[in-house]
């Protein structure tokens, strides 16, 4: 409101919205003209009440639409007075759902993030583990081609020893292929080979 005003009494009307956090809240409000009275309303919802030194007497009224308000009357303050309110049993949603809510999600992460580290270091272990064994298995190869050559080993008990070496050797092959292709899948094919 800007002035200048007319002579006599002015009726001034100030409504605003103040968030809350907390079941008790307490405001001031510094008046730069003198009033001749002040009343505070206030929505009642529960056990609202209202306390003020400046206030006479706080009571409950019914609006028209059937809406509860707490009043609170006091008498004139001169310019430059502070009206000070407390507003008590004010409805408070409790913030530990919200709380809650973030921890888990930070857990959530925190466990995803430590799978998915322990996870790559345990495909790195097991893709070292299937290497060294695929290169012991073509070091028995290679040694029993030799034998093989140089006639000092059986045929039959060649084939069999030869064709047990190259099933584990298939075998490590496919594991590297999922190793390396890794929990996504697919284009990693024939990488181990």
């Amino acid at each position: 409101m800007t002035g200048p005003f007319a002579s006599g009494s002015t009726l001034v009307q100030v409504a605003f919205r103040m968030p809350f956090d907390s079941p008790e809240l307490t405001f001031e409000q510094v008046w730069p003209a003198a009033l001749q009275q002040v009343t505070v309303g206030v929505e009642k919802v529960n056990n609202l009440s209202i306390s003020s030194p400046q206030f006479e007497s706080a009571t409950d009224v019914t609006a028209d639409g059937g809406d509860v308000f707490v009043l609170g009357r006091g008498p004139a303050l001169p310019a430059g007075g502070t009206t000070r309110v407390t507003l008590s049993n004010l409805p408070v949603q409790s913030r530990v759902p919200r709380y809650v809510t973030l921890g888990l999600a930070g857990l959530i992460a925190g466990v995803g993030v430590w799978l998915a580290v322990t996870k790559r270091a345990n495909l790195g272990e097991a893709r070292e583990a299937l290497i060294k064994r695929r290169d012991t298995l073509l070091s028995q190869l290679e040694q029993l081609e030799s034998k093989r050559r140089a006639a000092s080993i059986e045929p039959n008990n060649y084939l069999t020893r030869r064709q047990r070496i190259l099933a584990e050797l298939e075998r490590i092959y496919g594991e590297l292929d999922e190793v390396t292709a890794g929990p996504e899948g697919g284009g990693g094919e024939g990488v181990a080979a």
